[in-house]
């Protein structure tokens, strides 16, 4: 098939076959008042109709004359003696040498800006207001009041035609992407599960790593500095107090003090509370030569000899004395009545070493706290001696006044 136009696409021919060819009219046996004509002065194609026939975009825009028994039609758009038709033949026209066959560029007729696709046809610039200001005017052949309500007609249905195909395809876009969106929302919930999974596992992966670092950064970590033996085997029986190399530090007078201070406690008020102790001996440093060693459980006095003294003036031990006394079980004390001053008397207690009551801690094995602990043992000892001179000592004024 062929297609034939005139330069404004308004009249569109239909041929069969794939070329044309020009021919001279004269060549087709027409009476003379035909041939002298102006549309077959020149060279024309004589075209067999196809099934689409002869298309005309706006009939309103053609014009139609006669010449005996042939109809020749003419765009008045363009201006274009189109082609020419026989009244009793349908088949064939003659078609104008001027009419635009190739098919490039009938395309792109069609592409330009001018093509109109209400109109089916190229239209000319106009101002916007021509219809405002040429509205009074006629064409020669009569009233165009018909011509004008077809062309509304036309522009009405093409707006309705083009707002049901814009509403469907806003209805096929709206359900499209709703699709999408769907498919989003399943795709971001599988993305949030899979991202909830990996923040899971990273951080197992580093508390994991956490974990086994920790024993790891104890030991080789340059910023701790690293612990002996001796403190290792000494901690070990007490985890509560963390010390380090402290036995090659000087301990100072007042530490010294403090510790002799609470040996003389421990062996002036044996109604203390043992737990007391025991924190005191935990609280002191593992160089100083105090004790704890010996836990005075067979001297019971009502009032100790120290009670006086400048230790007790401390506030820890006021406040703590009560709480020891109302902790120690009731029992009978013996004490010596001829004498000016009270001497406590040897109970019955059973004796248990520090290993049985204090939950029988295994002793320290380190040689520091071995040493340690001798010493203790010796200044416990020399106090253990002046404490009983001391008793004997008044005991023996107590009689020399008697005699007297």
């Amino acid at each position: 098939m062929i297609l034939l136009v005139c330069s404004c696409l308004n009249i569109r021919v239909h041929g069969r076959g794939s070329t044309f060819n020009l021919v001279d009219p004269k060549t087709l046996n027409l009476p003379e008042n035909v041939l002298s004509d102006s549309f077959f002065e020149s060279q024309i194609y004589p075209v067999t109709l196809d099934l689409a026939g002869v298309t005309l975009s706006q009939k309103a825009l053609c014009k139609v004359r006669y010449i005996e028994n042939w109809a020749i039609t003419t765009c008045a758009c363009c201006t274009m003696e189109m082609f020419a038709k026989r009244i009793d033949d349908n088949d064939t026209v003659l078609v104008s040498n001027r009419a635009e066959t190739n098919a490039n560029f009938i395309s792109s007729l069609m592409d330009s800006d001018r093509y109109s696709s209400l109109f089916k046809l190229i239209l000319p610039d106009v101002n916007d207001n021509f219809i405002q200001n040429n509205i009074g005017i006629e064409f020669q052949n009569g009233n165009i009041d018909n011509s004008i309500e077809h062309v509304q007609s036309q522009v009405s249905n093409y707006l309705k035609h083009e707002q049901k195909a814009m509403e469907e395809r806003i209805r096929r876009f709206t359900e499209q992407q709703q699709t999408n969106y769907t498919n989003l929302l399943q795709k971001v919930r599988k993305n949030k599960q899979a991202m909830v999974y990996l923040m899971i596992k990273c951080k197992e992966s580093q508390n994991q790593g956490e974990g086994e670092a920790a024993p790891e950064s104890s030991i080789g970590s340059p910023s701790v500095p690293n612990r002996d033996s001796a403190n290792d085997s000494s901690t070990s029986t007490d985890s509560a107090f963390d010390r380090s190399d402290t036995n090659e530090l000087p301990v100072d007078d007042a530490k010294k003090t403090q510790n002799m201070r609470a040996l003389r406690r421990t062996v002036s008020n044996p109604g203390r509370s043992r737990t007391k102790v025991k924190r005191e001996l935990k609280r002191a440093p593992a160089s100083i030569d105090v004790g704890g060693v010996f836990d005075m459980e067979e001297f019971e006095t009502k009032e100790s000899l120290s009670c006086n003294s400048e230790e007790d003036t401390d506030d820890s031990d006021n406040d703590n004395a009560p709480n020891a006394a109302e902790n120690k079980p009731d029992e009978e004390l013996n004490y010596a009545t001829s004498l000016p001053m009270s001497i406590p008397a040897f109970s019955n207690y059973s004796h248990f070493s520090l290993i049985e009551d204090d939950e029988k801690e295994s002793p320290p094995k380190a040689p520091e706290d071995i040493a340690a602990s001798m010493r203790a043992l010796a200044c416990s000892a020399i106090l253990v001696i002046l404490y009983l001179f001391t008793l004997f000592q008044g005991a023996g004024m107590s009689c020399k006044l008697h005699g007297t």
